[in-house]
């Protein structure tokens, strides 16, 4: 009989398998005749090892078979499941970087307000501070002025016989002219002083508005 592979057997591989061996015991039996008692023994032994070894590797094969594509099925299944929780991660991850990038639009939007407003406050800050500066040249040239005229005046009075004034009653004009004029330039500087400090300080002056 045929020597055959038992662990590359198909079903019908070992059919036609199953088939030799019955035609080789129909052989065996005609042959009886002619051998030995323990001749025919051997040989029909023989038959049947072969025959137990192909029908067992061929179970044996078909279970490895087995096995392996139930390994192979799991593992495919796993990665499967793998890769749907990769999916799902990178998802989420896609999800949350939009909303990141949301906020961030967010707070630069509000950035950029924050500096319009600043800029628009630091130019009217900037032109009062102007204005101020310009009222106190003025108000300082007329106080000047009134000074001199009333310098002017009192020395006319003084010099003037007709109308006798005491020195005391001058210098008591003088120093209340003097401590209003520095009143008054006190008053400017202090207002100056505002406006430069809500400039250095744009944040306060939006909060005033």
């Amino acid at each position: 009989m045929e020597q055959i592979n038992s662990s590359s057997l198909s079903l019908i591989d070992l059919q036609n398998y199953v088939n030799q061996f019955s035609a080789s015991l129909t052989s065996i039996a005609y042959l009886e005749g002619e051998m030995s008692e323990d001749q025919y023994q051997k040989t029909l032994n023989s038959r049947l090892i072969e025959f137990i070894q192909a029908t067992m590797g061929f179970a044996k094969s078909k279970g490895l078979k087995i096995e392996l594509d139930k390994i192979l099925e799991s593992r495919k299944e796993k990665e499967g499941k793998l890769l749907e929780d990769l999916q799902e991660e990178l998802a989420k991850l896609k999800e949350q970087s939009k909303v990141d990038l949301q906020q961030m639009q967010y707070q630069l939007d509000q950035t950029e307000d924050i500096l319009r407003i600043t800029k628009a406050q630091n130019t009217k800050l900037y032109r009062e501070l102007a204005f101020v500066q310009a009222i106190s040249k003025r108000d300082k040239a007329a106080l000047q002025a009134k000074l001199d005229d009333r310098q002017q005046t009192h020395v006319y009075k003084v010099n003037s016989p007709s109308t006798p004034i005491s020195e005391y009653s001058i210098s008591s004009d003088q120093s209340k002219q003097e401590s209003d004029n520095e009143e008054s330039l006190q008053s400017l500087q202090r207002k100056r002083m505002r406006v430069s400090n809500q400039i250095s300080t744009p944040g306060s002056a939006i909060n005033q508005e």
